[in-house]
């Protein structure tokens, strides 16, 4: 019986599949969990309290300021903390599914910059026995039944058991 852990991750949203291939018949893939960064999901005039200012060349500040670079202001690395604190809440959930049930496999799919911040968050699901495997692409608009294709494709996972037609 083969059994996998799945997460599907993006900036905003990482779901959460889990695969077992004695599964009833196009049941194998189901989704377990979604787990939402909602300082992600808003725009950035509702995450910060105005726009980014830039500086004109004659120093004026604002709005209305016109050329010259934009001023940093940090939000860049708000966004990249914001980021990596959702992938360490990924991972977190990760270990409580993985303590609870055996899964011999775990497949983090994600953009390549969400991959590396799995990566710094993710000291303890390396475990003996288990096989880690990353896809670095973003594949979080995947349906189930897409996903479960692509990761056939890709000989992740078996693929999927037809429904048989009653004839």
């Amino acid at each position: 019986m083969k059994r996998a852990c799945i997460v599907v991750v993006d900036a905003a949203r990482a779901r959460v599949y889990t695969y077992n291939e004695d599964g009833e018949p196009g049941l194998e893939l189901r989704e377990i969990r979604d787990l939402i960064n909602a300082g992600r999901r808003m725009k950035q005039g509702e995450m910060f309290s105005e726009t980014r200012p830039s500086l004109s060349p004659s120093g004026q500040v604002g709005p209305n300021a016109v050329g010259g670079p934009a001023k940093d202001d940090h939000r860049d690395a708000h966004v990249a903390r914001m980021d990596l604190e959702f992938a360490k809440e990924i991972v977190e959930e990760l270990e409580k599914i993985i303590r609870a049930e055996p899964y011999g496999h775990l497949i983090f799919i994600a953009a390549p910059k969400m991959l590396g911040d799995l990566r710094k968050a993710n000291g303890t699901l390396k475990r003996n026995g288990m096989v880690v495997d990353e896809i670095p692409r973003d594949l979080a608009n995947l349906t189930a039944t897409q996903l479960h294709d692509h990761l056939a494709s890709l000989d992740m996972i078996p693929g999927r058991q037809r429904l048989k037609m009653a004839r």
